[in-house]
């Protein structure tokens, strides 16, 4: 059956959704704190993630270092030390530390599919669902581009027929609540609960961090640290060698460090690459940021800001 459908390049209907349940948040924020995962057939489950065993090999070529999350044997103990060891050798240093904290929002929900496979013919839909989201038409007109000219996955990243077929699976998804009868059509998000959703939602993920990267490098921001406090301590230290202040992340949610002597530069910095981070998200779809500064004598402050709104 599954060999038909690769070769074919089209799965049943049935494959392309199934009942979404809200399921309540912890936070105790009351009805409007909830997430929606889809349960869908076990067959259409097992296909996908076939399809998804077929994306692991390019998510360890295109993935950022520290991009955890999605791959097997990382752990969320892993971003937390990386984190808290930049801040602890950033104070022993007498050096300013700043921690950009980006959060996609409705990261899942909300990522543009065309931007991972590339066009669509359901691309004028699209265009006119972001602008009732309140995209501005600058932002709709550079999402669009970047689907044309550079999307997240190409035929060179997967066997033909597997691309083939996870470019069929992302069109003409539906959902049904339970308590309703009518299907829903969704033309954006990753579907979560299908196993595809944090590999598809990664892979988009990390086009977005090369590109940043690369900004944040070319404007001096994400420089190389000096080896005095950013190689571990285990680790002859050689005076030659520097090491990058990259990027960490968990699923969603995004650490970038920035490193200054002091707090008045380190202030000019966080806005520099926050305006990086608009210019860049902007092509990608909504995005906020906090960001928390902790110079060598612990002070604090923080911002949220989103691009569309």
């Amino acid at each position: 059956l599954y060999t038909k459908l690769m070769v074919s390049g089209q799965e049943p209907m049935s494959y392309r959704g199934g009942l979404l349940e809200i399921i309540p948040k912890k936070s105790g924020e009351g009805c409007s704190a909830f997430r929606s995962i889809l349960l869908s057939d076990v067959l259409s489950k097992s296909y996908h993630r076939l399809i998804r065993d077929r994306l692991v090999p390019t998510i360890e070529r295109v993935g950022q270092p520290l991009q955890l999350g999605v791959r097997t044997g990382s752990s969320l103990e892993m971003a937390s030390l990386y984190v808290r060891s930049l801040i602890q050798r950033a104070r022993s240093a007498k050096r300013c530390l700043s921690l950009l904290f980006l959060d996609v929002e409705a990261a899942y929900y909300q990522a543009c599919r065309e931007l991972i496979v590339g066009p669509s013919p359901q691309l004028e839909r699209l265009r006119d669902i972001l602008v009732g989201k309140g995209f501005c038409e600058s932002a709709v007109a550079l999402l669009l581009e970047r689907v044309h000219v550079s999307p997240a996955l190409t035929v060179q990243d997967l066997p033909e027929l597997a691309f083939r077929a996870l470019k069929d699976m992302l069109h003409s998804t539906w959902h049904q609540l339970r308590t309703s009868p009518l299907l829903t059509g969704t033309l954006l998000g990753t579907r979560p609960g299908d196993p595809l959703a944090d590999a598809l939602f990664a892979i988009l993920l990390a086009s977005f961090l090369e590109e940043l990267t690369a900004k944040l490098l070319e404007a001096g921001l994400l420089g190389h640290a000096s080896t005095s406090w950013s190689i571990p301590r285990t680790q002859p230290i050689d005076p030659g060698h520097c090491c990058l202040l990259g990027s960490d992340s968990w699923a969603d949610d995004i650490a970038i460090p920035l490193s200054s002597s002091d707090a008045a530069s380190m202030r000019s910095d966080v806005a520099l690459a926050a305006k990086h981070i608009v210019d860049t998200g902007s092509s990608f779809g909504p995005v906020s940021y906090t960001h928390l500064t902790l110079p060598t004598n612990t002070v604090t402050w923080r911002s949220r800001w989103s691009p569309y709104h």
